[in-house]
């Protein structure tokens, strides 16, 4: 089932799933621990191009396009009860993924987009959004190996070579996203930190215009935390939307 897309052991059909969408930028190793932290739920984190197991191959700088991969890769393997959640930039591949799901008729019970602000902001060239993605693509390949801690003693120069290609790949994928859909006919909840510097309260409500029912929202403690190394409180809310989480089997 997993293939190249998808970590995890192949599963039996059986069980519910969750498929986690990390940042662009990042492998699959950042979202790692909500395998341990849904035992009664197969998870499997998405691999793109350019990260993780599939590090030498060349990354891709559209999102659309990753989406049209990803999805025709899901709605044949995904069971009737799953979840689809997205972190980081990782929820705008999320949300153009639910949107092709819906459409082949095998959408997900819920679509998460966590940590991230809505999309429409990339539009504006003079948005914070916008203004990230070009500071990163004007980085010189010193300056982006010094933000991203790599040092070419310790590591290989063709491992050195692929993390750049990759990150810079996400960030003109970031840059050159549009969404271009009508609001997602799925239940969506927006999640993020109190503690959050980067997405506002007010950056969460944007996340309306996406969604045709109004979006829960879920605030957790601390910044990113609570996604990227899976807290109770968030597990649990995936673990009730799957019907896995005590009292509701």
């Amino acid at each position: 089932m997993t293939g190249r897309w998808l970590t995890g052991p192949d599963r039996d059909g059986g069980r519910p799933l969750v498929v986690v969408v990390p940042p662009g930028s990042t492998g699959p190793e950042l979202l790692s621990g909500w395998p341990a932290a849904l035992p009664d739920a197969d998870v499997s984190v998405v691999q793109l191009p350019g990260r993780g197991a599939r590090l030498f191959e060349t990354p891709a700088t559209s999102i659309t396009d990753l989406a049209d991969e990803l999805a025709d890769h899901l709605v044949s393997v995904v069971p009737d009860r799953w979840v689809l959640a997205g972190h980081c930039s990782g929820s705008y591949l999320a949300l153009e993924t639910a949107h092709r799901a819906v459409a082949a008729g095998r959408s997900p019970l819920r679509l998460v987009v966590s940590g991230s602000r809505p999309p429409y902001g990339l539009a504006d060239p003079h948005s914070e959004e916008s203004a990230a993605a070009a500071e990163l693509l004007a980085l010189t390949d010193g300056e982006l190996k010094r933000r991203l801690g790599l040092d070419e003693s310790t590591v290989d120069d063709e491992v050195v070579a692929a993390v750049l290609a990759a990150h810079r790949a996400a960030g003109a994928a970031a840059a050159g996203y549009r969404h271009r859909h009508e609001p997602v006919d799925i239940e969506v909840e927006v999640w993020r930190g109190a503690d959050d510097d980067v997405v506002s309260e007010r950056d969460a409500r944007g996340w309306h215009a996406y969604a045709l029912t109004a979006p829960t929202h879920a605030v957790f403690a601390g910044h990113r935390e609570y996604f990227e190394q899976p807290r109770p409180a968030a597990v649990d809310r995936v673990a009730r939307v799957l019907g896995t989480a005590r009292g509701t089997q």
